[in-house]
């Protein structure tokens, strides 16, 4: 007897072959692209042998090096950051502990952020955006008192009047798991990639004591139609949907890991936004941590989250 699927659910997706970018072929691009050229017509007309997927990451690199990385909705999003710590210091009632967790450069922080945060940690992997994070703290105040090296993780210790920060280049499930097993918690997470976080999820919810911020960057899989990305991120997602379906059976998949990671805990949705819409931009969602005292009561206002996304 065969095996074999009788019809395959998920298509291979592969260049026809490896093309390395030139920097003339870089120039054509960014010309095309600051000419207002969508990606298809980039495509047609400059790079009929390269994947709409490689033409836009490429876009993206070079936005990232010219510095216009996501300015389209950069005001936006730094804004409702803003309202957001706002909100969250205002119903704690005291100075912050909180984690960024894919803090780049350091602007949610420092622009958003530490106004009312008491300890932070900002954790990037990249070494030269580490170093321009590390400049950028200085600039604001911060002075370097110690470095220290856990593991793979380099741990640079901060403090500027009566604040702490720890800015740790290294990666975010090391990091939330090194403070898991110490016994830490945090009031408020944000996990803000380019691309998805939930790996990082179930990690997040064992130290996160109060709030979670989730950017889903997933929504660009589903401009492309990688139907393979997206069950890989979510089981919920296994026929091609339109974004706001997508969106919410990322929601689902969101709450179940929190309904699993602690069965007395689970997460209430408090705010959406899209930057700057669903179709080109991505999702933030601001997450409350909720614990009960039994199972049963945590269970049944995770099902009435449920319906309110269905709805």
């Amino acid at each position: 007897m065969s095996l074999k699927p009788q019809k395959t659910k998920f298509e291979r997706q592969r260049a026809l072959t490896y093309l390395k970018w030139t920097r003339e072929e870089e120039e054509k691009l960014w010309n095309a692209f600051i000419a207002g050229k969508s990606i298809p017509e980039i495509q047609r007309e400059h790079f009929p042998k390269r994947t709409l997927t490689a033409i836009k990451r490429k876009i993206n690199k070079l936005k990232k090096r010219q510095g216009v990385y996501n300015s389209t909705y950069a005001p936006k999003k730094y804004s409702i950051n803003k309202k957001w710590i706002e909100k969250i210091f205002k119903d704690i009632g005291q100075p912050l502990k909180i984690v960024d967790g894919y803090s780049g450069e350091g602007n949610s922080l420092l622009r958003c952020y530490i106004q009312h945060v008491a300890c932070g940690y900002a954790v990037e992997i990249d070494a030269k955006i580490f170093s321009n994070l590390l400049v950028n703290c200085q600039k604001c105040g911060f002075k370097e008192e110690k470095v220290e090296q856990i593991g793979n993780m380099e741990w640079h210790l901060l403090k500027y009047k009566e604040k702490t920060l720890y800015c740790i280049r290294g990666d975010i499930e090391q990091v939330l798991s090194y403070l898991f097993a110490l016994g830490e918690k945090v009031d408020f997470i944000d996990l803000d990639p380019c691309g998805s976080c939930l790996r990082v999820l179930p990690f997040a919810l064992r130290v996160a004591r109060h709030y979670i911020a989730i950017t889903y960057g997933q929504l660009q899989a589903a401009r492309f139609k990688r139907l393979d990305i997206l069950f890989r991120e979510c089981p919920f997602i296994t026929e091609y949907l339109g974004f706001k379906d997508v969106l919410k059976h990322l929601l689902e998949w969101t709450l179940y890991e929190g309904i699993r990671a602690n069965p007395k805990v689970f997460l209430k949705i408090e705010e959406f936004n899209a930057l700057p819409n669903l179709r080109t931009g991505i999702a933030r969602v601001l997450f409350k941590v909720e614990e009960t005292d039994a199972v049963a009561d945590a269970l049944n206002y995770y099902l009435s989250e449920i319906k309110r996304i269905k709805k």
